[in-house]
């Protein structure tokens, strides 16, 4: 007998064999609160009014807008509260918009409210409805043909496999330590993203300034306002250039092609629009002018001001929306000119000297308008640097830890679910 014919997950904890049972979701869940359409028209009061855009994770803790309802105003509108450890599902729109609810809420008609009756285990019953599987069958259950909705009756009527309470209670604690690794990572993430943007407000000086509000020590010179070029001793631009143009075709392996796909903010995604060109592409391509390490790469459309360095001397093809730079070295290093040009005000005046209605974008036509204010001592210029690259280079660290995780969730997820 097959395992789909067992009822049994592709992938289980040792020491569980039986098969899951199929449950109809009225067996599992004691309430099912459809919230009201209507909208309080008075905030205020204690019970946290909620909507989608206030679920940043496992938990649902209230309201990020700051919006509350009075008991009053519960009662002369006969709204739902949706009370604390029930599960709120997104039922329009978007399947697989899940929380457990931390503390008695009301929301809107985005989501229903389930209690669980006892004996199941909610950090279990959270996945179950994250899962691919629970997903395929809610969309499958739901009406409409651009905005899609799943009825409370559909809901209640909904079949899914649940094994023992013991190994839902193995499965819940398994998949929510993981959500809480995911979290720490997160929040390391969101702090080092806070710290980034004060230290980009203060090591560098504010529009019409010479000098910023922080300075390392020993630094004191003023700093000095140059038109972009100035900087710069090397252009690379191929924008346009393609292998059909060439009359050759990409390859499955030789010297990988950057594209403003693939330059991310401080580093190269090998993943992404990933095109290699054979030796013979990478010479009539690059003519001689080859990508060297620590060169700078720019982003100039769709997106616009993406600032990566090139991380060895491999070799490769500088392809689509994207130009390297490289600095004249007595006025400017390479990676001070990366960082500059992901500082606020910078990406704010790249904005302004953009063309382009949706995808904005910058030539170098466009550059020679751009101006940067930096010190004249290379010296601190550096330190600037590798400060900063310090502080980006522990944001992609928990960013990649994040991105792996949540594969491994998702992978978990679709196999230990039915």
């Amino acid at each position: 007998m097959s395992k789909e014919e067992r009822k049994v997950p592709e992938l289980r904890f040792k020491d569980f064999h039986d098969d899951w049972e199929q449950r109809k979701l009225k067996m599992v869940f004691k309430n099912f609160i459809v919230p009201m359409r209507d909208k309080p028209k008075i905030f205020s009061g204690d019970i946290p009014w909620t909507r989608i855009e206030d679920i940043q994770g496992r938990y649902l803790h209230g309201s990020t807008s700051g919006r509350y309802v009075s008991e009053d105003t519960v009662k002369s509108m006969n709204l739902k509260v949706i009370p604390k450890d029930s599960i709120i599902v997104s039922v329009s729109a978007t399947f697989g918009v899940v929380a457990i609810v931390s503390n008695d809420l009301i929301t809107n008609q985005t989501f229903i409210g389930l209690t669980p009756k006892p004996n199941y285990n909610i950090d279990f019953l959270y996945s179950f409805f994250k899962s691919s599987i629970t997903r395929k069958k809610m969309r499958n259950e739901s009406a409409g043909s651009t905005i899609f909705y799943i009825t409370r009756k559909n809901i209640e009527n909904m079949i899914g496999n649940f094994p023992s309470n013991e190994e839902q209670d193995k499965i819940g604690k398994f998949l929510k330590s993981l959500d809480t690794i995911i979290a720490l990572h997160q929040r390391k993430i969101n702090m080092l993203e806070t710290l980034k943007k004060v230290y980009l407000s203060i090591i560098f000086p504010d529009r019409c300034e010479t000098n910023p509000k922080m300075r390392f020590k020993n630094f004191n010179e003023n700093w000095k306002e140059y038109k972009f070029f100035e900087n710069i001793n090397k252009i690379i631009d191929f924008r346009g250039r393609t292998p059909k143009k060439l009359e050759m075709k990409w390859s499955d392996k030789g010297y990988l092609a950057l594209s403003a796909l693939n330059v991310k903010n401080g580093f190269i995604d090998k993943n992404v629009d990933a095109k290699y060109g054979s030796e013979e592409l990478y010479q009539r391509w690059m003519g001689g002018n080859y990508l060297k390490k620590g060169m700078v790469l720019f982003t100039t459309e769709a997106p616009m001001g993406n600032v990566a360095l090139v991380p060895d001397n491999n070799g490769y093809i500088l392809s689509q929306r994207t130009i390297a730079f490289d600095a004249d070295k007595k006025m400017m290093t390479n990676l001070f000119l990366a960082t500059i040009l992901r500082t606020p005000l910078v990406i704010n005046n790249l904005i302004s000297i953009s063309s382009g209605a949706t995808a904005k974008g910058v030539s170098q036509k466009s550059l020679r308008a751009l101006n940067l204010i930096v010190p004249t001592n290379l010296k601190e210029q550096e330190r600037i640097g590798e400060f900063l690259t310090n502080i980006y280079d522990d944001i992609q660290i928990h960013q990649k830890q994040v991105n792996i995780l949540n594969k491994l969730k998702s992978l978990y997820l679709h196999k230990m679910f039915l």
